[in-house]
């Protein structure tokens, strides 16, 4: 619930810019042993190479940019899929 919370969150407040106009969209598909969900938003994307550490000493204090290092912490894998504009997050069960 955590790491869903918090990619929809980000797909509200950095995608869409907190427009409430624009939507996000969530796309889930399970089967016995993994469940992958799909967030995508209004916004041009973004590159996950170009974001800070959180656990690194002069970002450890800010009170944001820790959403990829949790939902990464907490799920199989996540990924920014830039052909279809969407964060893909798989947990095996």
């Amino acid at each position: 619930m955590l790491v869903l919370s918090e990619a929809i969150t980000n797909g509200i407040e950095h995608g869409n810019g907190l427009d409430p106009k624009k939507v996000v969209h969530l796309k889930a598909e399970t089967n016995e042993s993994t469940w992958v969900f799909e967030v995508s938003d209004e916004g041009k994307g973004f590159d996950p190479k170009i974001l800070e550490n959180p656990v690194e000493e002069e970002y450890m204090l800010r009170d944001h940019g820790r959403g990829w290092f949790l939902m990464g912490h907490y799920a199989t894998s996540i990924s920014w899929d830039e052909a279809n504009k969407c964060l893909r997050i798989t947990f095996d069960v």
